[in-house]
């Protein structure tokens, strides 16, 4: 396009990070301007950093201890959500999800106090879970998916327990009673 003497124009430039750290790059501009080096060439640097809002979930697997079935739930187990891009993350929910998510449950944590929750770059907050098994089956698994708005939401973390019956006490397989005459009353317990 052509410029008039001593009048401007606007070239409009954008930037579009596919990842985030330090970006650089040059647009050159051609013309008809002698007094520039090199002639006729003009060079303009562009910099620019892009970000990106991550979250993780540490452990990424929970095992948890074996639980009676009759007397559960277990001892609640903590897991981390961290804000670990170089933006802010807001967490707007957290559930869990799977083939037995019912036996599983959120408790409390620090992520649940009242949502949604702003993590800082760099902060975190909890998640406190408890395995309550319904039966004495095979392993149990679910999982604890975050919802939040960084570019890898949802979020999870796998979630396995095992529910146990207690052990009957063994009972002798004989008992011999002494020898009683008839009417004569119950021996003494065995």
């Amino acid at each position: 396009a052509a410029v008039a003497p001593a009048a401007s124009c606007v070239l409009p430039v954008e930037f579009d990070p596919s990842a985030s750290g330090a970006h650089s790059a040059s647009l050159v501009v051609s013309h008809n301007d002698p007094t520039t080096a090199p002639a006729g060439e003009s060079t303009i640097a562009l910099t620019g950093t892009g970000t990106q809002a991550l979250a993780t979930i540490a452990p990424s697997h929970v095992d948890f201890p074996s639980v009676d079935v009759h007397t559960g739930p277990g001892a609640p187990e903590t897991l981390t959500f961290a804000n670990s891009g170089d933006e802010p993350v807001t967490v707007t929910s957290a559930s869990i999800n799977g083939v037995n998510a019912g036996e599983f449950s959120i408790t409390g944590g620090t992520c649940t106090v009242a949502p949604p929750v702003l993590l800082a770059v760099g902060q975190s907050c909890t998640y406190l879970v408890v395995f309550d098994p319904s039966v004495d089956l095979d392993g149990r698994l679910a999982e604890l998916s975050v919802l939040h708005s960084g570019e890898n939401s949802p979020t999870t973390g796998s979630l396995a327990g095992l529910g146990v019956r207690p052990e009957l006490a063994q009972f002798p397989s004989e008992l011999a009673f002494e020898q009683r005459k008839a009417d004569q009353g119950a021996s003494a317990p065995q």
